[in-house]
């Protein structure tokens, strides 16, 4: 009888060892994406792809950067975002649509806008 719950206790211990040993392994693997540097070549090509109509979502994918850290260095070598800012004629219409009970996410296939960015400037 002692010795199943022996056998139990043992493989339990062999079980908490293991996954002790797989976080600490899990601890010190990194993604690819983790510790890249990105070098002034690198920046180059960057600006060079974001220039030409990548987005940042593609240059990400491209390089293996997050999307935000991409935009910030290209933001601090003084390339301006294509992120378009709407004029207050779009805003405007945007409010007529919504006064004849249309919903953001309708008016956004309309205008060909972000749903988020018209109740951004509606609210």
């Amino acid at each position: 009888m002692f010795s199943s719950y022996a056998k139990q206790l043992e493989q339990g211990l062999r079980l908490l060892a293991e996954a002790k040993n797989s976080r600490e392994t899990a601890r010190t693997q990194h993604s690819p994406r983790s510790f890249a540097r990105i070098t002034d070549e690198k920046l180059r090509l960057m600006i060079t792809d974001y220039e030409v109509g990548m987005s940042a979502y593609e240059l990400a994918d491209k390089y293996g950067h997050n999307r935000g850290t991409i935009m910030k260095h290209l933001s601090a070598t003084g390339v301006r975002s294509r992120v378009a800012v709407p004029t207050e004629d779009e805003i405007f219409h945007w409010k007529e649509l919504r006064a004849d009970g249309l919903g953001f996410k309708t008016i956004a296939r309309r205008v060909g806008r972000n749903h988020k960015t018209i109740r951004k400037y509606l609210n």
